[in-house]
């Protein structure tokens, strides 16, 4: 794994949610960042969401920057995990000038759950113990986008629906094509197979639900937010789709009668 520095440009103060956020297109979940001191620098991990080309200028905006090195963990066609590391001195947070940081230092009473970048600014979630934290947040320049309290999405499974989903998950059922079927695994537990698949929707429904909350490439989650917006922008999605592919089949096909 490579570790690509930063650029001899002279420096303007960005950090890695500026240079995340003139990039369109793209959107990263900070998986881990931490502060060594006794290095010099700041290692934040973060998986970043988009298009290849968007990447591209996203790697380019980070080489062009002193300061900043990196190394590509992983990708796929769509998700990057980067490990980056920002020089102490390149944002307030390191030169000791901001008493508050999203990525490393959360206030009293408050939890930082997420952090995602986006061109449109820093989306955060917390879990707050205090209500006082909501005021102090306000005060600092936080928009409030939605609040709730924590009960009200409740998608931990209960007991017997976390058995068995991990018991069918270790027999095969989700592999494809599925070792075993719901009828056998019912026999194996001793159930119906009506009561082990509503076990199991339910589950698999509180899972889902978890996904979306939490792990939804978050470059979507402005569309999601409006159920009828995000479902034209996925049918034109599958529907373009099946076009182009119509297409290359119907040339496919007056190619072979040539």
């Amino acid at each position: 794994m490579e570790l690509h520095p930063g650029g001899l440009s002279e420096t303007n103060g960005n950090t890695i949610d500026t240079i995340l956020g003139m990039t369109n297109g793209i959107a990263g979940r900070v998986l881990r960042a931490t502060s060594h001191p006794e290095e010099g620098y700041t290692e934040v991990w973060i998986r970043v969401s988009g298009a290849s080309g968007y990447l591209d200028v996203f790697e380019n905006k980070m080489r062009q920057e002193e300061g900043v090195a990196f190394q590509k963990i992983f990708s796929n066609k769509f998700n990057t995990v980067y490990r980056i590391l920002i020089e102490h001195g390149k944002c307030p947070c390191t030169r000791g000038e901001a008493e508050y940081c999203p990525l490393l230092k959360a206030m009293p009473g408050a939890m930082i759950k997420s952090t995602i970048i986006t061109p449109y600014g820093l989306l955060c979630e917390f879990m707050v113990a205090k209500n006082r934290v909501v005021s102090e947040l306000r005060q600092r320049g936080c928009k409030i986008l939605l609040m709730h309290e924590i009960s009200g999405y409740d998608y931990m499974l209960t007991q017997k629906q976390e058995l068995a989903i991990i018991y069918a998950y270790l027999m095969g059922y989700y592999q494809f094509p599925r070792k075993v079927s719901l009828k056998e695994l019912a026999a194996k537990l001793g159930l119906s197979v009506s009561t082990l698949a509503e076990l199991m929707r339910k589950a698999e429904a509180k899972i889902i639900e978890a996904y979306i909350r939490h792990e939804l490439p978050h470059y979507l989650v402005g569309l999601v937010m409006s159920k009828s917006t995000y479902k034209d922008f996925v049918e034109n999605q599958f529907g373009a789709r099946s076009e182009e592919e119509k297409e290359k089949k119907k040339i496919l096909v007056e190619a072979g009668t040539q």
